[in-house]
């Protein structure tokens, strides 16, 4: 059965051979059909890909965003039962197509999406009560040797192009120029989640 749905998988999303095409003939699957089912499923990751990087798509456009997703389907096919988190390394796929794409900032918007898709997707955990801190210094700890870690919603981008305020701007979806000239320079920006919100702000 695993080797019937594996295959099935691949055929789904374009990445088949022809063993596993064989085998889902044997079990009965007429493959003629099989482009049915795989349109579905290329839309279903395509859509998954525009909504987790809203920015990418609005600097390059539907048609080229389409050039993109079937590219990423080809190589990193989904492998989990949800669509939600789909796209993880899409910027390997972005770095890829530089030498046709051209925007070397692209990447940096695509890091930005991808931050703010982590941050909402994070595990909620409790933050560290200033108490807990206090009743350290109380008991005469040296609060310098107190390691603290980052919340999981916590993202810490370095950029390497001056790009948050324009991807800001896509992400509330207000009015920006669309005709970007850019000369690098490095950013840093924390993205985190509070309260069911995903805020963020420039370092």
């Amino acid at each position: 059965m695993k080797e019937y749905l594996d295959a099935f998988a691949n055929i789904m999303t374009g990445t088949e051979s022809n063993r596993d095409l064989q085998i889902v003939q044997n079990a009965g699957f007429d493959t003629r059909y099989y482009s049915i089912y795989r349109n579905n499923t290329v839309c279903a990751l395509g859509e998954a890909l525009a909504a987790n990087y809203p920015s990418v798509y609005e600097i390059v456009g539907e048609e080229y965003f389409d050039t993109l997703i079937l590219e990423h389907l080809q190589k990193f096919p989904n492998r989990e039962r949800s669509v939600v988190r789909y796209g993880a390394e899409f910027l390997q796929t972005i770095k890829a197509f530089e030498p046709d794409h051209g925007l070397l900032y692209l990447g940096d918007f695509c890091r930005l999406d991808r931050a703010w898709t982590n941050a909402f997707l994070a595990k909620d955990e409790a933050a560290l009560p200033m108490q807990m801190l206090s009743d350290l210094a109380e008991r005469g700890e040296n609060l310098e040797e107190v390691k603290l870690q980052l919340k999981s919603c916590v993202q810490l981008i370095k950029l390497d192009w001056p790009v948050f305020k324009i991807w800001q701007k896509i992400q509330n979806q207000e009015k920006w120029v669309k005709k970007i000239r850019l000369n690098p320079k490095s950013e840093y920006v924390l993205i985190w989640r509070y309260e069911m919100e995903v805020r963020e702000r420039q370092l």
